[in-house]
């Protein structure tokens, strides 16, 4: 919300009331956001998800939080290799590695239950599918600041 102060009725209004596919144009453009960074973004992130959720042996057997780092910077790194060899170049490490790290230990991490997985699969699958009608103007920051955050550490 970028620290813009709402009244309680505005809130409602910014995380409830869908915009008008002309809202979501304008808004497309202004960001200069394009379907085709889009697919590579989630790619990614789907890319990332999934080697987490498939690689992770259960809370028996990644016990320390050294564990969960090491697994975690071993699925990073596979997945940063694999775009690599599409000659599709990420930075190792910047703001995107800090929320993504973050993210999994707070969501994944210590849980490791299916239904999480299945959770985190639809927020992404949801919030990177074309912004086309029933949108938020809430739901469309959140999905601006995830790509913007992620293509700015690619490398071109």
């Amino acid at each position: 919300m970028g620290g813009k102060k709402y009244t309680p009725l505005e809130f409602l209004k910014y995380i409830r009331d869908p915009l008008t596919q002309t809202e979501i144009d304008t808004w497309t453009k202004v960001n200069g956001i394009t379907i085709e960074m889009s697919t590579v973004l989630f790619d990614f992130i789907s890319s990332l998800y999934t080697l987490v959720s498939d690689t992770y042996l259960g809370a028996d057997f990644v016990v320390t939080n050294d564990d969960r780092d090491n697994h975690f910077d071993w699925c990073w790194s596979k997945v940063i290799n694999n775009f690599e060899k599409e000659s599709i170049y990420f930075n190792s490490y910047g703001e995107h590695y800090d929320y993504f790290r973050s993210f999994f230990e707070d969501t994944f991490y210590g849980n490791g239950k299916s239904e999480v997985m299945y959770k985190v699969r639809s927020f992404f699958t949801e919030l990177f599918e074309p912004p086309i009608g029933n949108r938020t103007k809430s739901e469309l920051d959140v999905y601006s600041e995830m790509y913007k955050m992620i293509e700015s550490n690619l490398k071109y």
